[in-house]
């Protein structure tokens, strides 16, 4: 196509990809001395603006949630006990709903807080750690 001014005018097409976020939730596991500790949830995904939706906690082997936490980045742990060991599933959005990836969105970290109970139970069936 031949502009005003005599030069040519391209076709310009624009592709912007969207998909859902990737997970990856990251936790340093701890004993029941500690005070604190925080499990991380990063996501990855276009558009990159998140919702983060909800905070999971589940024993293994377990289908049923324990406790749930509203949605953040930063899950914050108070007061810690070998009861809050378990599976912590961190779940987000940005928008997209279609995914091939079922676990889009999803992720989940195991933390382990090592405390009296645990200790014992080792003690018990003479394992000790090095």
């Amino acid at each position: 196509m031949l502009s005003k001014n005599g030069g040519y005018i391209r076709n310009l097409c624009l592709y912007f990809f969207t998909d859902t976020p990737d997970v990856a939730v990251s936790v340093t596991n701890t004993s029941s001395n500690a005070v604190t500790t925080e499990v991380r949830c990063q996501a990855v995904g276009v558009p990159a603006t998140y919702t983060y939706i909800t905070w999971e906690h589940m024993w293994p082997g377990h289908t049923s949630v324990l406790r749930s936490f509203p949605g953040s980045e930063v899950l914050h742990l108070n007061n810690l006990t070998y009861q809050d060991s378990g599976y912590y599933t961190c779940r987000v959005e940005n928008g997209v709903r279609a995914s091939r990836n079922p676990g889009a969105g999803i992720g989940t970290a195991y933390l382990l807080v090592e405390g009296t109970r645990l200790t014992a139970y080792l003690l018990e069936r003479g394992i000790t750690s090095k």
